[in-house]
């Protein structure tokens, strides 16, 4: 079944206390300290580094995101695809930090489902959207609502809803996945940190030898964890890279036009609290 924006699932996230929250997470995460929260507290912070994810592929295509105003939320990662990047290294981190999400859930194929989630709580599931292999849908944090056409979009999404006895055993027992969300969430951090300082500058800036050392240690356990799956890198959107040395160029030139993205809406006050912000 193909994915429209008829069928699309969307993912609405909210968030009691998004800055806080987020801050937690990223902390967690870099010091692998996921048995120190409840399973509720596991499943919350998983949700805001999937959230982050999405708002910094945003970021990183050099426009600022939209935040909410009076008139509703507005729509973050429409048409994602290779296009939307200005060099080949803004890409290639794209790339990186957008497939993080689909290596996350178990092989096989899985039902989407349109979803809306408040904190580390049990998702309420609608009615569902698609089947698919490995991939994930959409999210509001604080709020902020990820929709999924393209496959990073629906993985984000079916990542949310995850079950908690799930997100449990991914962060507390599967030592390679935990430390490639580990790394996603430090790359995510740095990223962001990159964005915003490009969006000030208002051009690109070189990326420092850390950003690359995180960017290529994401890569090297997102290898790692496809290997153990048995499964090939995946694609998140289109024209994305498929290896460090893959001309950017011929990715670009190859996007397909007949992908599009859905949106992500940011919905509470002001938007979503990114990292320290």
């Amino acid at each position: 079944m193909s994915v429209t924006p008829a069928n699309a699932p969307v993912w609405t996230h909210h968030d009691s206390d998004p800055e806080g929250s987020l801050l937690q997470a990223f902390a967690t995460a870099e010091q692998s300290a996921w048995a120190q929260l409840t399973t509720e507290g596991r499943v919350r912070a998983f949700r805001n580094i999937l959230a982050s994810t999405a708002y910094v592929l945003e970021e990183l295509s050099m426009q600022p995101p939209p935040v909410s105003t009076e008139a509703g939320p507005k729509r973050l990662l429409t048409n994602l695809s290779a296009r939307r990047y200005p060099t080949a290294e803004h890409l290639r981190a794209a790339t990186l930090i957008a497939r993080g999400p689909m290596l996350v859930p178990d092989p096989g194929k899985h039902t989407v489902y349109s979803a809306v989630t408040t904190d580390g709580q049990p998702a309420a599931l609608g009615r569902p959207s698609i089947e698919e292999t490995g991939a994930i849908p959409p999210i509001l944090v604080g709020g902020l609502a990820v929709v999924g056409i393209v496959a990073v979009g629906i993985a984000i999404c079916y990542g949310a809803q995850l079950a908690a006895e799930v997100i449990d055993r991914k962060l507390l027992r599967e030592a390679q996945t935990e430390r490639m969300i580990a790394t996603q969430a430090r790359a995510v951090a740095l990223v962001d940190t990159h964005a915003q300082r490009e969006l000030q500058a208002g051009k690109t800036l070189p990326w420092s030898a850390e950003e690359l050392r995180v960017l290529g240690a994401l890569e090297d356990l997102q290898r790692q964890l496809a290997a153990q799956q048995g499964t090939p890198l995946p694609n998140p959107f289109p024209g994305a890279v498929g290896a460090v040395g893959q001309a950017v160029g011929k990715a670009v030139e190859g996007a397909a036009s007949t992908f599009s993205l859905l949106p992500v809406a940011l919905a509470v006050g002001g938007g979503l609290y990114l990292l320290s912000r």
